[in-house]
């Protein structure tokens, strides 16, 4: 299966594990599903560790690295991907649970 992650997923995959869901945390430690991380993320993370909101131990330059690291692949954002984003079933208003297995 493909999950496309949640900024904050990534974030507390990388800084705090503990934060994830158990569910989600299986659905990523699984080598079977597919892994996914939206290049806005890396955006968001940038604009907010340049504008002091996000405090990170490691520089942005270090998340092609973590990425690798974490079996997570990039997906790059195209017409139809920011068209369809307005289609998406939301499953809570948390953030706890924000990786959502979707078939790209």
């Amino acid at each position: 299966m493909t999950g496309l992650l949640d900024t904050h997923v990534f974030l507390w995959s990388i800084n705090d594990p503990s934060r994830i869901s158990p569910n989600a945390s299986a659905f990523l430690r699984d080598p079977k599903n597919q892994l996914l991380l939206s290049v806005a993320s890396v955006w968001e993370i940038a604009i907010k560790v340049r504008s002091g909101k996000l405090i990170t131990a490691w520089p942005v330059t270090a998340i092609p690295t973590l990425l690798m690291a974490s079996r997570i692949d990039l997906l790059d954002i195209r017409m139809n991907h920011a068209i369809m984003a307005g289609s998406f079933r939301t499953r809570t208003k948390t953030h706890s649970t924000a990786c959502w297995p979707h078939n790209l």
